[in-house]
């Protein structure tokens, strides 16, 4: 029944909100009439049967970009029992899959704009239900608002390890970087710097060897 409920939520138009609370358009004090007080001013938890709902609240206009007033709610996220991406029967084909946390490669966040809903997903286990404003809401944008792209990057993980000897004047030292889980057609551009005082004799894609003047 737990799961019949959230995935109810999550297929239903965002324009409803959940329920009855709706990005940029509902107040604390709607929050508080159907869920209770809460002490934050900002962010409020509230633990529930279908799991742990937080709700984020503008301190002033323009708060995360919206032009709505201070106390207005800006998004829902329900943190529910962990469950398959299947399970949702979602279309994904509305859903623009976009990278995660950039330390957890299997982390990703499918999100439809339309409707104003976003999942959290670690590779095919949802995490998180999140309700936003939606397409409809842009024009509460604030001016010069702009957010940053980030669909196409990719998280890359690495290490760089240098010579354990005590770097000296005159002698040279390696260093070289290791990448983990690196997909085979994707190969990061390095460009190796030295601090002042220093050069570099050695330059290739994954190593340099630089000496101390």
């Amino acid at each position: 029944m737990l799961a019949f409920a959230v995935t109810a939520a999550a297929d239903s138009s965002s324009t409803k909100g959940w329920r009855g609370i709706i990005p940029l358009k509902s107040t604390r004090a709607d929050v508080e009439r159907l869920l209770g007080p809460s002490r934050d001013k900002v962010i409020a938890i509230y633990p529930l049967p279908e799991g742990r709902v937080t709700l984020r609240y503008s301190q002033h206009r323009c708060d995360g970009g919206w032009n709505v007033p201070a106390g207005t709610v800006l998004f829902i996220s329900i943190n529910p029992e962990p469950e398959p991406l299947a399970n949702l029967k979602l279309d994904l084909t509305r859903y623009r899959k976009e990278p995660g946390d950039y330390d957890v490669l299997d982390h990703f966040y499918y999100r439809n704009e339309e409707e104003g809903l976003s999942f959290s997903v670690l590779g095919e286990i949802v995490l998180e239900h999140i309700y936003g404003p939606t397409a409809a809401d842009r024009h509460l944008r604030c001016p010069n608002y702009s957010v940053k792209d980030m669909s196409n990057c990719l998280p890359v993980l690495f290490r760089i390890e240098c010579s354990s000897e005590a770097i000296k004047t005159g002698s040279p030292a390696e260093c070289r970087v290791i990448f983990w889980r690196m997909p085979k057609d994707a190969r990061p551009t390095l460009k190796w710097t030295v601090s002042k005082g220093g050069k570099i004799s050695h330059d290739n894609a994954d190593s340099v060897e630089s000496q101390a003047c």
